[in-house]
């Protein structure tokens, strides 16, 4: 059974809107040196406070962080959070894109 009657005409608009929500969130991904879960608690408190960030997903053993935020937030400001820990934790941390 079809989703919608052959009759039925769906506009332009609520297309090209459900095209845009589904990619207002980019994803960027860093190659993190955390070597526990209180490194990666950190990383997930540093980058989740930033206005426009959805969601932070850490992997300890692989030692990526997967970011997924608004276009509003640039993969060069994380950065810079992280960078700023990584001084002060001795933790590289690595842009992936």
């Amino acid at each position: 059974m079809p989703l919608l009657p052959s009759h039925t005409t769906v506009p332009c608009s609520s297309i090209v809107s459900l095209f845009t929500y589904t990619n207002i969130m980019p994803e960027t991904k860093f190659n993190v040196g955390m070597t526990c879960e209180g490194c990666a608690s950190a990383v997930k408190r540093i980058l989740g406070k930033m206005d426009g960030v959805s969601s932070v997903e850490t992997n300890v053993e692989a030692k990526t962080v997967v970011v997924n935020a608004d276009a509003g937030v640039s993969p060069a400001e994380m950065n810079e959070k992280l960078q700023k820990w990584s001084a002060a934790s001795g933790k590289p941390v690595e842009l992936v894109q």
